[in-house]
């Protein structure tokens, strides 16, 4: 039973990130950018927003430490929103 309770709230708490997520697709938001990642093949800088989501962009200037206004564009994996 504790088992079922624990993967059901995962799915509750997974299916929450998403809907808040999805609130801000299309708006622009200031991210501060941190690090460089390879995220399906592609390297892209990675950071975060005031609102603690986590976002991707394909850059070729180097980011590091940077606030960069971006429009968050979509979701992929859990976490993760793509920007331009």
């Amino acid at each position: 039973l504790l088992l079922f309770f624990k993967q059901n709230f995962f799915f509750l708490s997974q299916e929450r990130q998403r809907e808040y997520m999805e609130q801000f697709l299309g708006k622009k938001k200031e991210v501060l950018f941190e690090e460089q990642q390879k995220i399906q093949g592609q390297t892209y800088w990675t950071g975060h927003t005031m609102e603690y989501l986590k976002v991707a962009v394909i850059s070729e200037e180097n980011l590091e430490n940077k606030r960069v206004m971006v429009q968050l564009q979509n979701i992929i994996g859990q976490d993760l929103i793509l920007a331009e």
